[in-house]
């Protein structure tokens, strides 16, 4: 051979091996230089029968390789780590999107951070979709908040990163690298089948768990003491041929400006608050007649924001009889009616379910349109009470009053001395004429609105004003209840603006949270009985609407409504159509002067 010949072999033989041997060589370099190639102990070692770790690593050479590595501890991480809490949003604009909440559910996918978009990528197990050797293609399911992308990124001394929960390092020969695999649960998981629109919505919570780490190149990486969790909601609809709908945000009707729960604050990063167990159902009952006679000892009572009610008949005529024809059709024996703007135009609605029902049945009573000392103008509503007089009359407090509103100033779960309600509970002590003795308060409320606003801030999740009355409406009952004549059947219905999967929180002093105040809740923290009605699409948003109660009157019935049957259901829709006020587009049924952006929940009891 020629010294050309032989350097043409040589090449080749060079060049052979280095396309063989290309892709482990990079992931060499990536793993050993970068960290970009992260959690290799979970999806390779893990498969592995547990070697040694050379006798030049810092590390016990007697570990295994898939053993968990005890982490530097950083003290700039672990403070990022607690200010984090819920920093997820998702990335409906990706094209992708639907498929990944199918790959998210069938258990055979990932979550990776990948530090180079700071996006959460999926990806199927035994794929690292990270560093320059990964030529497939990335699936971004989740982004961040800005507030979470600040913290994470713009530090003088280094950028830091999400990672893995329980196993934040591995080793790689004599390299320590941060894991990027996020761990995380399914929980809640609900589907619900609408016979009238023809789809199936499938509701959950996504938990992902995480620590706070920093790669330092030739060293140790630095990682947060402890994890934090973050909760997202996802909505999936597809029609029954199989056509998607996607999910839609939550937005709730208020009309203060509303900043995200995952947006800012302090959130705890120890104990998330996740949607409580569901409760049990009451056991199936005899049919109830539509309108219970007086003997039954039966009563049916509600509770629904109408959204900036005035009676006006110019701009709100039709969107009056609407809630009449509901409301009489319901065959309500107790309806409070909150977010009322004018307490009188309540009597157009009382006149007409007269009307409608033949009869001189319904009375209403009404609490003065009020707001905290603290709270803009704007922010002031009246509470009305519409009753059957055949069944219930309304009576004195043991103060004179027939009818009380609650303005007291307490100090709140943050140490506020002169904390206050956005809007005073109202309250009304009716007697049940069937039964003279038997004596009952209804109270209801609209709390201050989701998220945080000027003067506010997020706390758990939650705005802080909304926090402390639903902490606080313990004391208020238990006012109600000096204030009734026997104090034993208290109820309360409100809108609480309480979001998804906070109940537990926020009202931990309800028996089914382990409170010892003796009150019961009508429905659970579930997707099911969310009541506030979405912008986009046909579907709902959270469980905002509650209703509360302490009495050993049985509970025979309960429902949240679904508000969109007075477009898509037969009976309703033609219910409209005969008294002239058809609603003819599902996507106005939220608005101010057509309906509402809330639905109406209910709650039979039996009076023993």
């Amino acid at each position: 051979w020629t010294e050309e010949d032989l350097e043409r072999a040589k090449n080749k033989i060079l060049k052979e091996n280095w396309e063989a041997n290309k892709p482990k060589l990079n992931e060499a370099i990536s793993a050993e230089t970068t960290g970009d190639l992260m959690a290799l102990w979970s999806s390779q070692a893990a498969k592995e029968k547990p070697k040694s770790t050379s006798s030049d690593s810092d590390e016990n050479p007697s570990r295994s390789a898939a053993e968990p590595l005890i982490p530097k501890i950083g003290d700039k991480e672990s403070e990022i780590a607690l200010g984090l809490g819920n920093i997820l949003l998702k990335n409906q604009g990706n094209r992708d999107y639907k498929k990944m909440i199918h790959w998210i559910l069938d258990g055979n996918h990932d979550l990776w951070y990948d530090r180079t978009t700071r996006n959460i990528l999926v990806a199927k197990k035994g794929t690292i979709p990270l560093g320059d050797s990964y030529s497939g293609p990335r699936y971004e399911f989740i982004k961040l908040t800005k507030e979470a992308y600040k913290k994470l990124v713009n530090n003088p001394d280094g950028e830091r990163q999400l990672v893995n929960a329980n196993n934040p390092i591995y080793k790689r020969g004599k390299y320590t690298n941060l894991s990027a695999m996020l761990d995380y649960k399914i929980l809640n998981k609900d589907e619900y089948t609408d016979p009238y629109l023809s789809t199936t919505t499938i509701t959950f919570d996504l938990e992902v768990s995480y620590k706070v780490g920093k790669f330092v190149f030739n060293g140790e990486p630095l990682v947060s003491d402890k994890a934090n969790k973050s909760i997202i909601n996802i909505e999936y609809t597809f029609t029954k041929d199989g056509e998607e709908e996607g999910d839609e945000e939550e937005i709730d009707g208020d009309d203060e400006e509303v900043t995200p729960p995952n947006d800012d604050g302090d959130l705890s990063p120890t104990n998330p608050t996740e949607p409580s167990d569901p409760e049990p159902e009451p056991a199936p009952e005899p049919e109830i007649p539509e309108s219970p006679s007086l003997g039954s000892g039966l009563f049916k009572l509600g509770h629904w924001n109408i959204l900036n009610f005035t009676g006006d008949d110019k701009k709100q005529k039709d969107k009056t009889k609407r809630i009449a024809i509901l409301s009489e059709k319901e065959k309500f024996d107790i309806l409070g009616l909150t977010e009322v703007k004018n307490p009188e135009g309540v009597k157009k609605i009382v006149d007409e379910m007269n009307k409608l029902s033949h009869s001189n049945m319904y009375s209403y009573i009404a609490s003065k349109k009020e707001a905290g000392s603290t709270f803009n103008a704007g922010s002031a509503e009246a509470v009305a009470i519409i009753y059957n007089n055949k069944k219930f009359e309304p009576i004195e407090f043991k103060n004179g009053k027939k009818g009380y509103s609650y303005k007291e100033l307490f100090t709140d779960f943050l140490g506020e001395d002169n904390a206050e309600y956005a809007r005073p509970p109202y309250g009304v002590q009716f007697k049940y004429k069937p039964k003279p003795e038997k004596k009952l308060t209804f109270v209801f409320n609209h709390f201050d609105g989701p998220g945080a606003k000027k003067g506010e801030i997020i706390k758990d999740g939650l705005g802080t004003f909304e926090y402390r009355e639903a902490k606080q409406l313990e004391n208020v009952l238990k006012e109600f209840e000096n204030l009734s004549d026997d104090g034993e059947n208290i109820f309360f219905g409100g809108d609480t603006n309480i979001i998804l999967g906070k109940e537990k929180l926020a009202f931990d002093w309800l028996k089914k949270h382990g409170g010892d105040s003796g009150y019961e809740s009508v429905f659970d923290d579930a997707h099911r009985h969310r009541s506030s009605l979405g912008r986009k699409g046909e579907n709902y948003t959270n469980p905002y609407d509650k209703i509360f109660y302490k009495s050993d009157f049985e509970l025979v019935n309960k429902e949240v409504f679904d508000l969109y049957k007075v477009v898509k259901g037969k009976e309703f829709s033609d219910l409209f159509k005969k008294h002239g006020v058809e609603i003819k587009d599902t996507k106005s049924i939220w608005k101010g002067g057509v309906l509402s952006d809330h639905t109406y929940v209910t709650a039979t009891f039996k009076i023993s």
